[in-house]
């Protein structure tokens, strides 16, 4: 490898990407000939607050009727890249240099140098960016910490036609965020930032940060989990009123007797069995309106003292700006489930670049996408986001964070906040531009199913359970590798082909399955019916309710 290769002049093609360094005074980047796309300056967007959504009362996904709005003119800033680059100290000038210097190597080996010393300079300036983050941040800010997008002219003008019409704002009402959304919602305390194995801790006005904000979790989950079980009796509430409105109009039915003019028949014996199942459904009614009216005094009370705590936190500085310390910090986190997902022999590659990723919106992990997915998985495993915590049972999406990079496996970073295990959200990552997305989605909910149930078991997670029952397995087989990683890959082929009536997975592994983590009904009658394996099992099912220990 050349000394002089810095030195070397540029072509023209690399001209027109990048302005030469040490050119202009004082040996910093000369942006003025930077880029040529024409059109008005998009520097600016309208401020979109992201609605903090803590519901984890939903039965589903809402369904998704786009997935992609109007283009808009993100990349038509000529001064994309000197915006980005200016105001960030040193960092800006080497930054532009180490990318120079990758774009201009000819020899691969040179060219896997100059990315080795790229990756470090670009993580740091995402971190100087954050530091500056806020809602009204200018757009290419927001864009290079969401897509990666840092030169526009390295992705082709189809791949910015695309990424322009990736809906901005989140109309989901599901805790599915961008970088720089999740950032912001760290940053101003909104949501506890991913756990490490050294947590940060500080000092702000005389008053312990995190030990408000953990009670603030702490009773924020009670409120969750009130709401859960408002919403459960609701829905029986519902279930029971409409059963009495059927046998109410049954009841009401009279016919006309054919011995007697003018008058009706006694009630059948129908009506009498129905008018005494109406009895006891108005029982079961006063019961449960009972216990809803004790859940809302306790909702009230729990309001009361969420109020208290908000306002010490206000007090306290908490949740009323973008605390850069902890967004700072929260980068590195990111860095590192970006390095998970893409894999030691992946591409790390941060910058977002032509070669690297498809030109399609459907290929690449939008928010719309990956609900999308998720909904769609759900249906197959419908207890995929169902945690049973105390006896009770609620459907907990996890927050799931867009991951800026090439990887193309999802990841669970934690099932859920180690202060909260009843009604918090679990945290998994998801890479932007996988090969598959599919497969990218299914191996982050597959790492999610693992470690839920490796919590939930405990120290006996190799011994009860899903886990367990998966371990003794594994073992048993005696195969080597992480026995988690044969986990997620099994658990792929029950999703997407086991299913279908595919049979790909080894008889005890499916049997596993079946019963630990079982498909819906409706699935379970249809594969009776495409073979002995899948009959045999539902038979067993069946003896299993029979005996009352399924």
């Amino acid at each position: 490898m050349s000394n002089n290769s810095e030195n070397t002049p540029l072509d023209a093609e690399l001209e027109s990407l990048l302005a030469p360094i040490g050119s202009g005074k004082g040996n910093k980047p000369d942006f003025d000939d930077l880029f040529s796309d024409n059109g008005p300056n998009s520097g600016h967007h309208d401020s979109e607050k992201v609605p903090m959504l803590e519901d984890i009362t939903k039965d589903k996904f809402n369904a998704i009727t786009e997935f992609e709005c109007p283009p808009r003119s993100y990349f038509n800033n000529a001064n994309y890249y000197k915006f980005l680059l200016t105001g960030m100290g040193d960092i800006s000038d080497k930054l532009h240099k180490a990318i120079q210097n990758y774009l201009k190597a000819q020899d691969p080996k040179d060219r896997a140098v100059y990315r080795t010393r790229l990756i470090p300079l670009y993580w740091e300036m995402i971190r100087k960016q954050v530091e500056v983050l806020t809602e009204d941040s200018e757009m290419p800010r927001r864009l290079l910490i969401r897509f990666g997008a840092l030169l526009p002219n390295v992705i082709s003008a189809e791949q910015r036609l695309m990424l322009s019409k990736v809906i901005f704002e989140n109309n989901t009402d599901e805790p599915v965020h961008y970088v720089d959304e999740w950032l912001l919602n760290v940053g101003r305390g909104d949501i506890s930032p991913l756990a490490t194995d050294e947590e940060f801790h500080y000092k702000k006005k005389g008053k312990d940060i995190n030990a408000i904000k953990a009670q603030l979790s702490k009773v924020r989950g009670e409120k969750d989990s009130h709401i859960a079980v408002i919403r459960n009796y609701e829905i029986r509430q519902k279930s029971v009123e409409k059963s009495i409105l059927m046998k109410a109009q049954a009841v009401s039915r009279h016919e006309r007797s054919k011995l007697y003019t003018g008058v009706r028949d006694p009630y059948n014996q129908a009506q009498r069995i129905s008018l005494g199942e109406i009895l006891s459904h108005v029982k079961e009614l006063q019961n449960l309106d009972k216990e809803i009216k004790s859940r809302f005094d306790s909702l009230r009370y729990n309001g009361e003292k969420l109020k208290t705590l908000e306002q010490q936190a206000q007090s306290a500085g908490i949740a009323t700006s973008v605390d850069p310390r902890i967004a700072s910090k929260e980068v590195e986190s990111i860095r590192q489930m970006a390095k998970l997902s893409v894999g030691r022999q992946g591409n790390h590659m941060p910058i977002l670049m032509k070669q690297f990723f498809f030109s399609s919106i459907k290929a690449i992990a939008t928010r719309e996408n990956i609900i999308d997915l998720m909904s769609q998985f759900e249906g197959i495993d419908p207890g995929v986001f169902r945690r049973t915590f105390r006896q009770k049972t609620s459907r907990i999406v996890p927050h799931t964070i867009i991951l800026p990079c090439f990887g193309d496996s999802g990841i669970c970073w934690e099932p859920f906040e180690k202060t909260n295990k009843a009604t918090s959200r679990g945290r998994i990552g998801i890479p932007m531009f996988p090969k598959d997305l599919s497969r990218a989605v299914l191996t982050a909910l597959g790492d999610l199913r693992w470690q839920v149930a490796k919590e939930k078991a405990q120290h006996y997670w190799m011994q009860e359970g899903l886990t367990g029952h998966y371990y003794e397995w594994f073992e048993s087989r005696k195969l080597r590798g992480d026995v988690r990683l044969k986990f997620i890959q099994d658990y792929i082929l029950w999703i997407t082909k086991e299913s279908e009536g595919v049979q790909k997975l080894d008889k005890d592994v499916r049997g596993i399955f079946w019963r630990d983590m079982p498909f819906p009904q409706q699935i379970k009658e249809a594969l009776r019916k495409r073979g002995f394996v899948y009959n045999e099992l539902y038979k067993k099912d069946k003896n299993r309710e029979m005996s009352d220990g399924y």
